[in-house]
């Protein structure tokens, strides 16, 4: 039986689809959770809200959709820490705030869009590039 190079090609494309490249910086994208809340005597236990959990994932497909980062499932296996803290409207301006941390150090980032939730995290991690970027040489 004869194996076309179409096939070998198609076979590795396959086998490398999902891969983390060595060289990539790792990134765990959660939600903050709200702060529990007391009612009635019970104690209800702190959530993320629907609204960042949303941002947290859209932020996390764009970032999978960069070159040079990639999201793990563990904040252990990360080198950045990116929560989303909270999201607003604000007159037309769709605005999600996040919390990065990197080692010992911490930073805010604000994505804004006029147009979509999505189109701001692709906004923060626009920025969380740039940054990731200017400071190539603590990730290597």
């Amino acid at each position: 039986m004869k194996i076309g190079f179409g096939f070998v090609a198609l076979a590795a494309i396959l086998l490398c689809a999902g891969q983390v490249d060595a060289k990539d910086v790792k990134v765990f994208v959660s939600a903050a959770a709200s702060a529990p809340v007391q009612r009635d005597g019970f104690t209800d236990l702190a959530f993320p809200n629907p609204g960042t959990r949303d941002s947290a994932k859209d932020i996390a497909r764009v970032i999978d959709g960069v070159r040079g980062l990639r999201t793990v499932k563990r904040p252990t296996d990360a080198a950045v820490l990116l929560q989303v803290v909270s999201r607003e409207e604000q007159t037309g301006h769709y605005l999600v705030h996040v919390q990065v941390t990197v080692q010992d150090h911490r930073f805010e980032l604000t994505g804004a869009s006029i147009h979509t939730w999505y189109a701001s995290g692709d906004d923060v991690v626009g920025q969380l590039n740039a940054w990731v970027k200017a400071n190539r040489t603590h990730f290597q």
